[in-house]
C-alpha cells in the first residue's frame, strides 16, 4: 500500500493521496454488538454497533484537496 500511495502522489496534478478500508457511507459495517460481560438489556432499550475504519496517512487530506 506504501508503494502504491508514494507512486500515486508522484503523478504530475496529484496534489493529495491516501487510503481506507472503506468508503463514505458506503455501508461496510459489522452487524455485531459488543456488551459489558452481565449486562442486561432494558426494553425498549437501543444497541450501537461498533464500525471501525481504518485510514492512511494523506487520507484526510486527499477527501479536502480542491
Amino acid at each position: 500500500m506504501d508503494r502504491a500511495l508514494e507512486a500515486i502522489r508522484t503523478v504530475p496534478g496529484v496534489t493529495a493521496a491516501g487510503a481506507t478500508t472503506t468508503i463514505p457511507w458506503g455501508g461496510n459495517h459489522s452487524d455485531s454488538v459488543i456488551f459489558a460481560e452481565g449486562y442486561i438489556m432494558q426494553p425498549g432499550e437501543s444497541v450501537i454497533s461498533p464500525e471501525q475504519v481504518v485510514v492512511t496517512p494523506g487520507y484526510f487530506e486527499a477527501m479536502y484537496a480542491r
